[in-house]
């Protein structure tokens, strides 16, 4: 311990002592403070009495003590009756808050996965990459809307050309009959012809033969017999004059 210039050093025993002696007055200072803020409490309770009195208008009558009584009880049992219906709300909400609990914590951890599933760390970034989905999304669609009306466009043009194509085929199936009759017509006019020409050779022929027989038979009475024809003399085509019948026939006259 130092020592101040112009001061003398205390024996060890005095320092003790007035060590001690301060503790004591420090101590009894203490006690007095708070015996003086107990005093002070006490004081301020009765001037609260005394103020809370002159505003009641004197010494408070026997009936108005007995109905603050009252009203102190019913504070208490309504206080009493609020718990035990907070209790048993309690007890009987306790189902429902746990299916909340484990409903909110399957949430947090789907939020959590769509976070990691993203690829963010924060619901602003959630957000914007869902927006960006969506737009993507919605994108998507009108190209979808697009190609689908195009595709029916195509195929109602398709519808068209083969209405046009089986209108054409029709026609021209009605203009191949129509050819066709012609043909057949054309082809029975001339059947008919050649039946007509056959028809009438064969008459010729059969007049021809009867009156070669007539020859032959009238030839052996008359007792000449005729000169044998030459090769190919007995020829003659269609509408050629019969120069032998014609000899005869002058002979015979």
């Amino acid at each position: 311990m130092e020592v101040a210039p112009g001061q003398e050093v205390a024996p060890n025993g005095r320092v003790e002592e007035e060590r001690s002696a301060l503790v004591a007055v420090a101590e009894s200072r203490g006690t007095r403070s708070v015996t003086n803020m107990s005093k002070n409490a006490d004081m301020l309770d009765v001037d609260l009495e005394e103020e809370f009195r002159k505003l009641c208008g004197g010494h408070p009558e026997p009936m108005i003590l007995q109905v603050c009584n009252r009203l102190e009880r019913a504070i208490k049992d309504m206080e009493v009756l609020v718990i035990a219906e907070v209790a048993k709300a309690i007890r009987l909400d306790t189902r429902a808050e746990l299916q909340w609990s484990r409903e909110s914590a399957i949430i947090q951890r789907w939020v959590e996965v769509v976070l990691q599933s993203l690829e963010s760390e924060s619901r602003t970034e959630e957000n914007g990459a869902l927006l960006e989905t969506a737009r993507c999304q919605r994108s998507e669609l009108e190209e979808l809307r697009e190609a689908k009306r195009q595709l029916e466009q195509r195929e109602l043009e398709l519808q068209q050309l083969r209405a046009a194509m089986d209108t054409q085929g029709a026609s021209r199936i009605v203009g191949t009959e129509a050819k066709n009759s012609v043909k057949y017509r054309r082809g029975a006019d001339v059947l008919k012809i050649l039946r007509s020409e056959s028809k009438a050779t064969d008459e010729t022929k059969a007049f021809q033969g009867s009156h070669r027989g007539a020859l032959r038979a009238t030839a052996p009475r008359d007792g000449q017999r005729p000169t044998q024809p030459g090769h190919g003399a007995g020829r003659r085509t269609l509408g050629e004059p019969d120069y032998n019948s014609e000899r005869y026939g002058g002979e015979r006259e």
